[in-house]
């Protein structure tokens, strides 16, 4: 199917490859790394006490990897390296196919310092959450058999309609086109009544997860039938490749498959894929994440 359109939205999406770089909220200066906070960390161990350990603790705990409120010691406030944590980093390893050493290696900084989807791996200690390939979130959440014309709106007035609604248009139609979905925008004033609502915010904005500035988590997006879609107002949105911008039409291509039930894939072609560096565009599904949607739609 697609998207149910007006003509002239036929001419934005055409443009779309066309558009300059959008700035949506404040520039990057130069080529930061994200998670820098991160790289001090490198070759921390078990047994070891290191200044800002607390962080790789809150990063692992953040996408479902650890939980101290299961275990009967230890903490996720100290900087000290235990065999939870090891655990923990062991599991995130074996999740990506990454040398399972139980150290922070650079391999394993390497990818955690890669801007991500905010959406957890793992829910609750389920490894429902994530796949050797394409996955589904934890219970197969999925729209209805008789609701295939979803319509999506913008929670706020000042939405960025000029790159933003054309990069939706072109992943509404991208996943159209493999399922048998058909996808309509609201206006800002009936986004109430919309399927998937969609919105920028900063920092904390009242969900379960805060945004954290550039380079960090690009968005998150919750499953059927309560579907949402939040980006970071503070990320470099582009449209055109660039080394100094995260792609959004890339981005919003992902968040849509979670809003349809679509978890990380664990193939890193895939657009279901958790990370994505800056300068790089994911804009045709891979055959994973077409396997994955037509197995959750027939």
């Amino acid at each position: 199917m697609g998207y149910l359109q007006k003509p002239f939205l036929l001419l934005v999406l055409l443009s779309l490859t066309t558009l300059p770089c959008f700035v949506f909220c404040r520039p990057i200066e130069g080529h930061r790394r994200p998670f820098k906070y991160l790289q001090p960390l490198e070759g921390s161990r078990i047994g070891e006490t290191v200044t800002g350990l607390h962080k790789l603790k809150n990063y692992l705990a953040r996408f479902g990897y650890l939980d101290y409120a299961h275990v009967a010691t230890g903490t996720g406030k100290d900087d000290h390296f235990d065999s939870h944590l090891e655990s923990a980093l062991k599991l995130y390893q074996t999740t990506y196919k990454l040398n399972v050493s139980g150290v922070v290696d650079d391999a394993t900084l390497d990818l955690m310092m890669t801007p991500r989807c905010g959406v957890p791996d793992f829910f609750n200690g389920s490894e429902a959450g994530i796949g050797t390939q394409w996955v589904h979130f934890p219970g197969n959440p999925k729209w209805p058999a008789n609701k295939r014309n979803l319509k999506w709106g913008p929670l706020q007035a000042d939405f960025p309609y000029d790159f933003a609604v054309p990069s939706i248009i072109f992943a509404a139609q991208k996943w159209g086109a493999v399922t048998s979905f058909l996808f309509e925008e609201l206006p800002f004033e009936q986004h109430l009544g919309a399927d998937i609502k969609i919105g920028f915010f900063k920092g904390p904005h009242g969900d379960y997860q805060s945004f954290d500035g550039p380079r960090h988590i690009l968005g998150h997006a919750t499953p059927p039938t309560v579907a949402f879609a939040h980006f970071d107002g503070d990320e470099k949105w582009g449209v055109s490749q660039s080394d100094d911008t995260v792609d959004f039409v890339s981005v919003a291509l992902h968040e849509l498959g979670h809003t349809l039930g679509m978890g990380h894939s664990m193939v890193p072609e895939a657009v279901m894929f958790a990370t994505i560096p800056y300068g790089v565009q994911k804009r045709d599904l891979t055959q994973d994440d077409i396997d994955g949607i037509k197995n959750l739609y027939p």
